[in-house]
């Protein structure tokens, strides 16, 4: 078997992974940058065999990659007020490092990206970890927790799709709580997440996001701190730019404690079953590890968390990854209310199995697991 994966070679997931086969035993993977398939797009004819396992890694910590799937996105018709650039402006962007911008142009770029390697894949007869349509899928959040919904995959409630802050100000009036979630549909790692509370005429949100004014321009960029935001025109600001670009508007349901700390779960499934689980510990309402966070202990979780809590959280990261159509794999955020109620799924991550010196119980890490599993499927 033959082992291809599309990615930026230089990215660490791409050696994980080639890692992972070569301690198999299996031939070392194949690299397709990113790069060359934006540059040509027959670049995985010659790759793609029936007899070929192709995987699609993230295209993400690359610049170079980044504005040429914005360019790519340009002149793909699209209805809203989401930020826009004409391809030469696209690839002509310069380095902005965390700046957030154009992610529903990207997102449409990097959809078309995935239809190209779709189309070469089925061409070949290849068979596929992650199909380009799964993870085109995972990649626009709200229409991920609408098929989830649909399915009667417990979820937060969803509110109606919003375009404005002032939208949302009219919204919240008539929701029984006014803590909200709010997060682009088209983003990862937190990025652009805004946790938005009111109280009457007060408002503020906490988000990993820095808003600059710089020469009469406002900027946003990630930040690895979660600042809190109480002035009205910044809030403005931030939530006219995350539901411009399209987002998930959903309640902010309370989250359980463990060891004196809210969490939630990564659950990384494999072929239908949960295989890795992670709590994620957090002084505040955003839980992901690279702000800061901790990594709860993985030891005896079923006991801590109680049976029948626990069983639930890992049913509902498997029924998840199931009802996507082409998905072998993915990390679920799965979050446990506050006194161990319900378990819901909060999102699903196409990328979400990056968890470094996690292991099974069989000592293998995600990537390793994920193969193993697609001999034995096989």
């Amino acid at each position: 078997m033959n082992i291809v994966v599309v990615c930026n070679p230089e990215n660490r997931r791409a050696d994980l992974f080639c890692n992972a086969a070569r301690g198999l035993g299996l031939a070392a993977p194949q690299r397709i940058a990113y790069t060359s398939i934006l540059e040509n797009e027959h670049v995985l004819d010659d790759a793609l065999g029936p007899n070929t396992l192709l995987r699609i890694e993230s295209p993400g910590e690359n610049f170079e990659v980044e504005r040429r799937i914005i360019a790519r996105g340009a002149d793909i018709v699209h209805t809203g007020n989401a930020g826009r650039i004409s391809e030469v402006d696209a690839r002509n962007l310069r380095p902005d490092h965390g700046r957030i911008r154009f992610l529903r142009q990207w997102f449409l770029g990097f959809g078309h990206v995935l239809r190209q390697i779709q189309q070469s894949a089925v061409t070949s007869g290849c068979s596929m970890l992650n199909t380009p349509d799964a993870i085109r899928l995972m990649f626009d959040k709200r229409c991920c927790q609408r098929h989830l919904q649909d399915r009667q995959i417990p979820i937060p409630r969803l509110l109606p799709e919003l375009v404005s802050y002032h939208a949302l100000r009219e919204q919240i009036q008539e929701e029984r709580g006014r803590r909200l979630f709010i997060k682009p549909s088209h983003a990862s790692s937190a990025s652009g997440v805004l946790a938005y509370r009111a109280q009457g005429h007060r408002e503020e949100i906490f988000a990993p996001i820095a808003l600059e004014r710089v020469a009469g321009e406002v900027k946003l960029y990630n930040s690895l701190k979660v600042r809190r935001y109480t002035d009205r025109t910044d809030i403005r600001i931030l939530v006219d730019f995350i539901l411009r670009e399209g987002a998930v508007v959903e309640e902010w349901i309370p989250k359980a404690s463990l060891q004196g700390k809210i969490f939630d779960l990564r659950v990384v499934v494999i072929n239908g079953r949960a295989q890795f689980t992670l709590p994620r510990l957090s002084a505040g309402p955003i839980t992901n590890l690279h702000l800061g966070n901790q990594r709860g202990p993985v030891s005896n979780l079923r006991e801590r968390l109680g049976s029948q809590c626990y069983d639930q959280a890992m049913h509902c990261a498997e029924a998840a990854v199931r009802s996507l159509n082409g998905a072998f794999y993915a990390g679920v955020d799965v979050l446990i209310p506050a006194g161990f109620g319900q378990p819901r799924v909060l999102e699903i991550n196409a990328f979400g199995d990056l968890l470094p010196g996690l292991t099974n119980v069989h000592g293998h890490d995600t990537y390793t697991a994920t193969l193993k599993e697609w001999m034995y499927a096989a």
